[in-house]
């Protein structure tokens, strides 16, 4: 609940979901207010500052999955600020997919002490210094859909994305040509009134691949519940794609 002030820059004034900005904006104001104190303190070029959110926010759009219990953009994708004044250029973009599994080790690279071998994640300092080096193609994420408990897996490239449920209702969606998630191309191409699904071929193959890549993120992160829903994923495919 943010503090009054804030609440009243919102509330009243036809804006949906007042409170949610309100609080966007009191936490924008005492953010402000640590970094002033770093800085009059003399600390501001000896400290990394990162800011970023634990999760998005779906504002209920969609169907039967509230607030952040999917793994569509919105609830996945997230801000992420690095800065330490003096040290890492000002202004630089990584378009690296990049996730919070890699904070922790960017904070013991950058403070000199090895990485404990456990950790999945990587250290974003030769992305933030623009230096050379192997980054992943493609992101897991684990997820488990509200009031049912349902667990999800999914996997994301640049073009692409596959999410993987344990009620059967898995998704594939095409972000070149749908970045806003729109289309479920899991099972065309198939029939609709508005016909936009039956412009699109068939995705088979390119699910089977995706899920193989699953599979391998999986076992990397010893995540059994992923490995076995892809490999019934690609079981039925291979099955439909015998015609037996």
């Amino acid at each position: 609940t943010a503090p009054r002030e804030f609440q009243e820059l919102y509330a009243g004034k036809g804006i949906p979901f007042p409170n949610y900005y309100a609080s966007v904006s009191a936490l924008d104001h005492y953010t402000g207010q640590i970094l002033d104190t770093l800085e009059s303190q003399g600390l501001l070029e000896n400290t990394v500052v990162m800011y970023f959110s634990d999760h998005g926010e779906t504002f209920n759009y969609r169907e039967f999955t509230p607030l952040k219990y999917v793994c569509h953009e919105e609830s996945i994708r997230i801000p992420l600020i690095i800065s330490q004044l003096g040290t890492l250029p000002a202004g630089k973009r990584v378009s690296q997919m990049v996730g919070l599994q890699d904070l922790a080790p960017t904070l013991l690279d950058m403070a000199g002490l090895a990485l404990p071998y456990q950790m999945h994640g990587k250290s974003l300092s030769p992305l933030l210094l623009g230096e050379q080096t192997t980054w992943r193609d493609s992101f897991y994420i684990e997820n488990e859909k509200r009031k049912i408990r349902t667990p999800q897996r999914c996997v994301r490239t640049e073009e692409a994305k596959l999410i993987l449920s344990g009620d059967e209702q898995h998704h594939f969606y095409d972000l070149q040509l749908d970045p806003g998630e729109e289309l479920n191309l899991f099972n065309p191409p198939s029939w609709d009134k508005h016909k936009e699904y039956g412009k699109f071929p068939d995705q088979t193959s390119r699910i089977i691949s995706f899920a193989e890549k699953l599979i391998a993120i999986a076992e990397e992160v010893d995540d059994p519940i992923g490995v076995q829903m892809a490999e019934r994923v690609i079981q039925q495919k291979r099955y439909l794609m015998s015609g037996t």
